[in-house]
Formats: structure tokens, sequence, C-alpha cells
């Protein structure tokens, strides 16, 4: 189970990696495309949220230790 925990931690960081690296091109093609709208940051991890994922990633980290 330690190995599926670290590969989510891995998924996760690249998601956020990924996000970041597309927001300039997205908010460029929207504001081309003339959206009235203009960008909408609909997807992220805020400064809110992080620390509740992380302490989720150490409770289940803890549950992998204690399955072993």
């Amino acid at each position: 189970m330690a190995g599926r925990t670290r590969r989510c931690r891995l998924a996760e960081r690249v998601r956020e990696k990924a996000f970041a690296a597309a927001v300039p091109v997205i908010r460029q093609r929207e504001l081309e495309g003339r959206r009235p709208d203009g960008f909408s940051n609909q997807i992220s991890v805020g400064a809110g949220i992080r620390p509740v994922l992380q302490a989720l990633e150490q409770r289940l980290d803890g549950a992998d230790a204690a399955a072993k």
C-alpha cells in the first residue's frame, strides 16, 4: 500500500505542475477567443486546502505503515 501512496503523492504533484504550466496557455486562448468572462480558474489547490490534503496524506501514510 505504501507504494500506492507514494504514487498518489507523485500523481498529485504532477497534476499541480501540469495545471500550473497550462494556466498561461488557457488564459491566452480565452483572451484571444474574446470570451466575455475571461479566464476562469476553476481547478486549484489553494492555501486553505493544502494543509488538509497534507494531513490526510500523513494519516494515510501512518495507516500504510501500521498495515505492514
